[in-house]
């Protein structure tokens, strides 16, 4: 998914969109209720692109652009990198095809409360609960951004351009994934298979900040490895990454500056108004900063991009500690699968492992 606030943007609204479309409709599709029909009518999309997939072989090559045939080979080192660098189990996931016909897979819905940074939430078996909703039907997504907006909360609807089952199925590799950068596919997939391979229920900014910490870390390593320090492949990605350090650190001090307005006790017209103003703001620096569009005057727009930056310090700190490559961050999170709180279960650790090896203290005299 491609928001506004980064270059290549968050086109991996997976945990909702991929894996609520598909695991959920298919064990709940014969349920009654409400959400059993979102899940039935998800069912019928997942299933579509469950058969529409192709094995990736040299029939499928041959009929495609010589970059997009590239582009297919370079994502078999992608895998195989993750797999064996970074301790990651891509399993048989992008070793199919799907075309997508140039539209995103989904279409998701994000919504919390307009004055307050409280996301709304979805529920369902397996995956537990997400702050946020994915449709194949475009249509019936903003049918659901037109209900919660009438309920009296800020909803918005974004594009999806990544589809995972979190290792129940074969995720293939999407027609609209090939068009992008050799570092951009990296990202995307190394951040899609860390999903494959660890994640937390209930837990989606942990789930996210880690993807994007491996994928980031991940991808700068693997572009080294096979272009060189100073290759342009390196660079541009890199060059990616820095932007997207700006325009991360505005959309931070928005949430802050929203959330100490929130608490305060203005009156409502006046949190409203001031709330405008903020936006404006940091639209303006997002574009000095060069981003694209325009940042939407809604709390879910800086919901959806606080799930990927929100533990990010805690988890580099954290890969730094156990060794300081992310294949280290990777096979400690292994061994707290289950945990209820696995950001909580990860700083003590880092702790323990700071006090370990911390010099004795001088004796007293």
């Amino acid at each position: 998914m491609r928001i506004l606030t980064r270059s290549t943007a968050r086109r991996r609204i997976a945990l909702a969109a991929g894996l609520c479309s598909c695991l959920a409709a298919l064990f709940l599709a014969f349920f009654p209720g409400c959400q059993a029909e979102y899940l039935r009518r998800q069912a019928v999309g997942a299933i579509r692109v469950l058969r529409g997939r192709v094995t990736i072989d040299r029939e499928l090559e041959e009929k495609l652009p010589p970059r997009e045939r590239e582009q297919l080979r370079w994502v078999a080192r992608v895998r195989e990198f993750a797999s064996r660098e970074l301790g990651l189990e891509p399993g048989d996931s992008y070793t199919t095809y799907y075309d997508t016909g140039g539209a995103p897979i989904s279409t998701i819905v994000c919504a919390t409360h307009p004055l307050a940074l409280e996301p709304y939430r979805w529920c369902f078996p397996i995956t537990g609960c997400v702050p946020y909703l994915g449709y194949f039907e475009p249509e019936r997504a903003k049918e659901e951004r037109d209900r919660l907006k009438q309920e009296g909360w800020d909803a918005i609807v974004r594009p999806v351009n990544a589809f995972s089952t979190l290792g129940w199925f074969s995720d293939p590799v999407l027609s609209t994934t090939l068009s992008d950068t050799k570092g951009e596919i990296a990202d995307l997939l190394i951040h899609e298979i860390t999903h494959r391979t660890i994640y937390f229920k209930n837990d989606t900014r942990f789930n996210e900040s880690l993807a994007e910490v491996v994928a980031h870390e991940g991808t700068v390593r693997l572009l080294a490895r096979e272009f060189g320090e100073d290759s342009g492949e390196l660079a541009e990605y890199r060059e990616r990454l820095e932007r997207d350090e700006v325009q991360d650190a505005i959309m931070d001090r928005l949430w802050t500056d929203l959330d100490a307005l929130y608490r305060s006790g203005l009156p409502v017209e006046s949190k409203l108004k001031r709330k405008a103003e903020l936006f404006a703001t940091a639209d303006l620096a997002l574009k000095e900063a060069g981003a694209h569009g325009t940042l939407i005057a809604s709390n879910a727009t800086l919901m959806l991009s606080r799930q990927y930056t929100g533990l990010a310090p805690l988890l580099r700190e954290a890969q730094d500690a156990l060794g300081g490559h992310p294949r280290d961050l990777v096979a400690s999170l292994k061994t707290l699968r289950g945990a209820s709180s696995p950001a909580a279960a990860l700083a003590a650790r880092v702790m323990a492992i700071s006090a370990a090896t911390a010099p004795p203290a001088a004796p007293l005299r």
